[in-house]
């Protein structure tokens, strides 16, 4: 694979890529640095302007002064400003690609320390200063903030058009490999990948994983999601900004690694609205993470605010497979809620759940987590009578449900929380002789199960053994089967209270 690394319009490209490790001899390392001298403008996002021009004309010299001085120079190509990102320390983050021609003998020698190192060493820092800002070619560039990757495998994709897809399917052969996916959409824009399928060894991500990056860079702290086993269920994911990086790693093996899903570009969506509650009985509407049903990025914010038609009347939320509760001192690890200023941590679930709000103006808000991206949410909501939050002949779950009063105590965990099986009085049998014959379990159980108590009488008098007696040492069985150890003598020699442990 020797292409250079330069953006592709052409639809035929994102067909199909297979990857067979060996034979290749370019090696890119995809990299960034934070230039702290040069503030970030909008207008640098896009690559035709002034501005991106000559900070990328500027950096590019620059990397070429380093590398063809370096102990690498027969080796270098060419380094590319691939694009100009915003930071919040302060200056922008530049993006860039460095590639070498490398014969497949020498090609373990370009380690990416070692390409850092040259880059690292031509930074003039300051020991007065004592800070990691030091001048590249005039360049005040953060030391810290260099971050090197390499690869013989990387491309370059751009999505120039709304509401299309553009497909990405990968195999790979055999052996060992790492496979970088840059995609870049129109400036204002978002990302969205979905996955069709994925067939790949499942070992916790240790040889095989797919990982989706938020940023161009595969940086620790802007993994969206990462697939450490294979899946054939469709899922998709949506980035915070117009680029995304999709990493395929695979390891030696005969079997084949396969990857199909695509990516288009989606127009950035704003998340809530004011809904006016009708005065009706049941759910009369839903509100959804943004993005559904993809996985919902991270660091959005949703605002929604209810009103309803009467005082009386509150606000539902049935939240599916999800459920709110009060934010502890530790905070919330997916995002949290603010709920009529009351703040609440969000937790997956494998049951619905409802939230009551007890007012007729109800202003929900949803932070969502710092990180990584979270599965679709999906909220119903009504109004209902405060009074009165499950209509009649219903119980109220614990979880807020409302099932049929019929249900309850039934024996079946129809709350998910089983607190409709919670304080039920256990009812008292009719019993006779053959109905103790039958249930043998509620003989001499120490509880008394029938109406007139005659499972617990009788208990130590003589029967006839059966294995539903206790036998003592005199070979004679009493009616009491839990007699051993109870610490009540029930046999007539008290083998029973034998050789008991205290």
């Amino acid at each position: 694979m020797t292409e250079d690394p330069t953006y592709k319009h052409n639809n035929d490209y994102y067909d199909h890529f297979t990857v067979q490790p060996g034979g290749e001899d370019a090696l890119y390392f995809v990299g960034l640095f934070r230039v702290a001298n040069i503030e970030f403008l909008p207008e640098h996002r896009r690559k035709e302007s002034r501005e991106f021009v000559s900070v990328a004309q500027n950096v590019q010299q620059v990397m070429n002064l380093v590398y063809t001085t370096s102990a690498f120079s027969k080796f270098y190509k060419q380094s590319i400003v691939s694009d100009v990102s915003n930071n919040n320390n302060g200056g922008l983050l530049v993006h860039f690609w460095i590639v070498f021609v490398v014969p497949p003998a020498k090609g373990q020698v370009f380690c990416e320390d070692c390409v850092a190192a040259i880059l690292k060493d031509s930074i003039q820092t300051s020991i007065v200063n004592r800070t990691s800002v030091g001048s590249l070619q005039g360049l005040a560039v953060d030391m810290d903030s260099i971050v090197l990757s390499g690869s013989s495998c990387i491309y370059d994709l751009y999505a120039d058009h709304l509401h299309q897809q553009f497909p990405l399917d990968i195999t790979a052969t055999s052996g060992m490999m790492i496979c970088y996916f840059k995609l870049i959409a129109l400036v204002g824009h978002l990302i969205r990948l979905s996955i069709a399928s994925i067939q790949i060894e499942a070992d916790n991500c240790i040889t095989d994983s797919l990982t989706i990056y938020d940023s161009l860079m595969p940086i620790k702290s802007k993994i969206l999601y990462r697939i450490c086993e294979p899946t054939n269920s469709l899922m998709s994911f949506v980035s915070t900004n117009n680029l995304m990086l999709v990493t395929f790693k695979s390891t030696q093996t005969q079997k084949l690694k396969k990857f199909h899903g695509f990516f288009e570009v989606i127009a950035q969506e704003k998340c809530g609205k004011t809904i006016l509650a009708k005065e009706k009985s049941g759910y009369e509407g839903r509100i959804m993470s943004p993005y559904y049903p993809s996985y919902y990025p991270p660091k959005c914010i949703c605002i929604w605010n209810f009103q309803t038609p009467q005082k009386n009347l509150g606000i539902a939320l049935k939240f599916h497979n999800y459920t709110v509760s009060e934010k502890s001192i530790k905070g919330c690890e997916r995002g949290w809620w603010k709920i009529n200023e009351h703040m609440y941590c969000g937790y997956y679930v494998d049951h619905q759940t409802v939230f009551r709000v007890a007012s007729s103006v109800v202003n929900v808000e949803l932070q969502c987590s710092s990180r990584l991206s979270e599965q679709p949410l999906l909220v119903e909501y009504g109004s209902y009578n405060i009074s009165q939050p499950c209509p009649a002949g219903y119980f109220e779950c614990s979880t807020g449900l409302c099932i049929q009063q019929v249900q309850r105590c039934d024996g079946i965990n129809d709350c998910f929380d089983e607190s409709d099986e919670l304080f039920c009085a256990v009812p008292r049998h009719n019993c006779n002789a053959s109905f103790l014959m039958q249930h043998h379990s509620l003989a001499c159980n120490g509880k008394a199960d029938c109406e007139n108590d005659s499972d617990e009488q009788n208990c130590t008098e003589s029967i006839p053994c059966t294995k539903y007696t206790f036998k003592c040492s005199n070979n004679i069985c009493i009616r009491k089967r839990n007699a051993k150890c109870d610490g009540t003598v029930d046999c007539i020699d008290q083998s029973d209270e034998n050789n008991c442990k205290d």
